[in-house]
């Protein structure tokens, strides 16, 4: 099949059948991000603010000749300072560890708003926020602790100078010296007592502390999903465009160029290896309602047939084209029709469970093996009784050799005579197409085939090789397609409404023999009712 642009609708589908693949992807990105943040060393940062009530005054060391002044800038050395540091550590219970904290602390001055920024910067949101407060009140604790000290320094060297000046004469040279340092210092005292107490004015904690020198966790976790989900769509958008196997109706059509008869349900209990006729044990149920639905799509392409031999197969094992075959074969003989199913896989018997045949009973292998004609009384002998009345089982038999070989023997062709002879409709199970030849040699002799497909299994690629095979001799005619496994059914819904009985209504532990509905149960419609009377399928090249 061609590529082609796929539309809304078809990349919605196509997301949901490859969904696991989304999923997976969108887990393998937050498990990467969970390690990510798992393993980062994540640094947080928070800033306090110590809002200052005005300019901060430095006092002149005492004795000296500095007169002092008032500055703009405070000291932000001093935020850091052991002083500092020992009482914020004191605030935060942890005496004795400000010089490990000192390190976190930064700060900055703005003049504009005459406040002082103090920034803590550490592993933990919580820890910065702390931290960050703890200096700050520190520093105004600081700063009031300073003030306090300046006055009292001024005040005693003011008291100094004064005792000077009244053990000194008049006249002295040192009184006029006095007197100016008397002047100075008393300027300061005013200046210093001007200042508000305390110096800080408020001291603002921070509210959060942001994370730095990386992504917050929420952005980390956001991002690995919309990268998971953005891979994961590529990738499932990439997969199923390389995904031949055949998903419904319309791909099986186009690769086989014929018509899909029926669409058999998906149903978790006829998985690989069971062996139950549906038809019988649960008449009504969705799998039974297909089977009758490709019987009477069948009958209606072959109503120009008498008696018509019907293969079977599929392209590669494991298709559920005997389990179709044995179900197909007693849905006819439940209409009353005289049926024979024949188990042509001389390979691999496997349709025989289905009647409790037994791998040695003698049967085609045995007829084929005489390479002679073989008659109807010959035939009729090996035919077992099933459980469906109506319904006859021919045995594989014992192979010897390569079974191609005796299907294309002229005694093949006699048997198939004598099918038709001795019943109204024969139903014959065949290997797949591209395992073996058998397959299509015996489609070469029967009036049609029906072509299983299991879809979301089958490979377009094993599909149109099949169905080349099938076309080689040139005169096996497919009629259809049985189209099965399906998981959703167009039209299933209203199927289930209007039949007869919920399935929950069959008997239970009855025999086939008695849960069937007889031979003129279900019986088939006439194609010459249909308005436009009966028609053979027309062939469509591959």
């Amino acid at each position: 099949m061609e590529g082609r642009a796929l539309t809304l609708r078809q990349a919605l589908q196509a997301l949901w059948r490859q969904r696991l693949i989304v999923v997976a992807a969108v887990v393998i990105a937050l498990l990467a991000a969970a390690g990510r943040l798992y393993t980062e060393n994540q640094s947080y940062a928070a800033t306090a603010t110590a809002r200052l009530a005005t300019s901060v005054s430095v006092a002149a060391p005492a004795g000296g000749n500095d007169t002092g002044s008032a500055v703009s800038a405070p000291d932000l050395s001093a935020i850091t300072s052991s002083v500092v540091a020992a009482d914020a550590a004191s605030l935060l219970d942890r005496a004795g560890q400000g010089g490990q904290l000192a390190p976190h602390i930064t700060s900055s001055y703005d003049s504009v708003g005459n406040s002082v920024a103090v920034t803590a910067t550490t592993g933990s949101s919580a820890e910065s926020i702390a931290e960050a407060s703890a200096f700050a009140q520190a520093y105004a604790n600081f700063l009031k602790q300073q003030r306090t000290a300046s006055l009292a320094t001024v005040q005693n060297t003011l008291s100094t100078i004064a005792a000077e000046l009244a053990a000194t004469k008049s006249g002295d040279p040192l009184r006029a010296a006095l007197t100016g340092q008397q002047a100075a210092y008393y300027t300061q005292l005013v200046n210093l007592k001007a200042t508000p107490d305390p110096p800080v004015s408020s001291v603002q904690k921070p509210s959060f502390g942001a994370p730095i020198g990386g992504t917050s966790k929420a952005k980390t976790i956001l991002i690995a999903l919309a990268i998971g989900l953005i891979a994961g769509v590529g990738l499932a958008l990439l997969r199923d465009q390389f995904d031949t196997r055949v998903r419904g109706v319309e791909a099986a059509e186009e690769l086989t160029g014929r018509q899909v008869l029926s669409q058999l349900p998906y149903v978790r209990k006829y998985r690989r290896g069971t062996q139950v006729l549906a038809v019988v044990g649960e008449p009504h149920g969705r799998f039974a309602g297909a089977v009758r639905e490709l019987r009477t799509s069948a009958g209606v392409l072959l109503a120009d047939v008498a008696r018509p031999v019907i293969v079977l197969t599929s392209s590669v094992p494991n298709e559920g084209k005997s389990l179709i075959a044995a179900n197909l074969a007693a849905s006819w003989a439940m209409s009353g029709k005289r049926t024979v199913v024949v188990n042509g896989d001389l390979r691999r018997p496997h349709i025989q469970g289905f009647f409790r045949g037994r791998a040695s009973d003698p049967g085609l292998a045995d007829l084929l093996r005489s390479n002679t004609a073989v008659d109807s009384e010959a035939l009729e002998k090996l035919l077992l009784p099933t459980s469906v009345p109506g319904l006859l089982f021919l045995p594989a038999g014992r192979a010897f050799g390569d079974p191609a070989d005796d299907l294309a023997s002229t005694a093949m062709a006699s048997v198939m005579q004598a099918l038709r002879e001795v019943a109204d409709i024969a139903i014959i199970d065949t290997p797949p197409v591209t395992a073996a030849s058998d397959a299509a040699i015996t489609a070469e002799l029967a009036d049609g085939a029906i072509f299983v497909v299991r879809a979301h299994r089958a490979a377009a690629k094993e599909v149109t090789e099949a169905m080349k095979r099938l076309s080689v001799g040139g005169t096996a005619e497919v009629i259809g397609v049985a189209l099965n496994g399906m998981k959703k059914i167009v039209g299933d819904a209203y199927g289930d409404y209007y039949r007869t009985r919920p399935e929950s209504a069959e008997p239970e532990g009855k025999s086939p023999a008695e849960t069937s509905p007889g031979p003129n149960a279900t019986p088939d419609i006439d194609p010459a009712a249909r308005p436009n009377g009966p028609r053979r399928f027309r062939r469509v090249g591959i």
